[in-house]
C-alpha cells in the first residue's frame, strides 16, 4: 500500500549542482538545516574530477 508523504517545507535554498569537493563548496554559505534543498542534476560543462562516477560529490540521478 503506498504511503503519504508530507513534504510541507516553509523554506527552500538552491545550492547550484551541490558540489563540495577541494576546490568547490556550494554549501559553504547556506544554511540548509531543516529546509528543502533544490539543486541541479548532473555537472557544470568544463568540471572535471579522478574520482569515479559513484563517490562524485554532485547531485546524479538516482535508480
Amino acid at each position: 500500500m503506498p504511503q503519504q508523504v508530507n513534504l510541507s517545507f516553509t523554506e527552500y535554498v538552491f545550492v547550484g549542482y551541490g558540489i563540495v569537493d577541494e576546490k568547490r563548496d556550494d554549501y559553504k554559505t547556506t544554511d540548509v538545516k531543516g529546509k528543502l534543498v533544490i539543486l541541479l542534476a548532473g555537472q557544470p560543462d568544463g568540471f572535471k574530477t579522478d574520482k569515479p562516477a559513484d563517490s562524485r560529490p554532485f547531485s546524479r540521478p538516482t535508480k
